[in-house]
């Protein structure tokens, strides 16, 4: 090449390195491996590896960044997964027409705002279950409210279920056993009424 030590492959129409049967391995033992081009494409018949032995891996793009498969993506870290914005929203959403957007956490889950409001909003019904629910307004009101119906706060001995799992409006087990697709989960507590006689809800 022009600079001592140096190789320079050059091609009029293009320059391809190609080995039949084996591998071809670019190697700097001490510098840098540097790839340039207008675009530049990395294709494995099977498997596309982009690894490093010592230290971090960075991607970097000045305009939009794109990651797609056809089959499943995954994120994962020894250490834990972090998902930033610098200056607009983080966005988890799922297109198919049954999918869910699961939030799991094995230690629990916490969904917390430092600078802001937090709003839950459902087309339908929303639906919080657990073996002991609170709301509790630290410096506050809790405030239940309905602009076109009313609030029922009731106590029910079971909970009533279709095949799919979701809650239906049935209280007792005799309303769920009338919705046809359904099952009657017990609870596993009793309501009194004000002279202590157990009551179904």
């Amino acid at each position: 090449g022009d600079d001592v030590g140096t190789v320079q492959i050059e091609g009029e129409g293009g320059v391809e390195v190609r080995s039949p049967e084996g591998d071809v391995r670019l190697t700097a033992n001490a510098g840098n491996v540097g790839i340039d081009g207008g675009t530049v494409n990395i294709v494995g018949e099977t498997t596309v590896n982009v690894e490093s032995t010592s230290g971090d891996v960075g991607i970097n793009a000045q305009q939009d960044l794109t990651m797609h498969s056809q089959g499943a993506t995954s994120l994962s870290g020894d250490q834990g997964v972090t998902v930033t914005s610098e200056t607009g929203d983080v966005i988890l959403r799922s297109n198919a027409a049954d999918g869910k957007v699961q939030l799991l956490g094995e230690g629990g889950v916490d969904i917390s705002s430092t600078d802001g409001n937090i709003t839950l909003h459902a087309a339908t019904t929303a639906e919080f279950a657990a073996p002991s629910v609170s709301l509790t307004s630290e410096g506050a009101n809790v405030d239940l409210r309905a602009p076109t119906g009313s609030v029922n706060i009731v106590a029910v001995a079971g909970v009533c279920r279709n095949s799919n799992n979701a809650i239906l409006d049935a209280d007792t087990a005799a309303a769920c056993s009338l919705l046809g697709d359904s099952s009657w989960h017990p609870g596993a507590g009793t309501c009194v009424n004000s002279v202590a006689a157990v009551t179904e809800h």
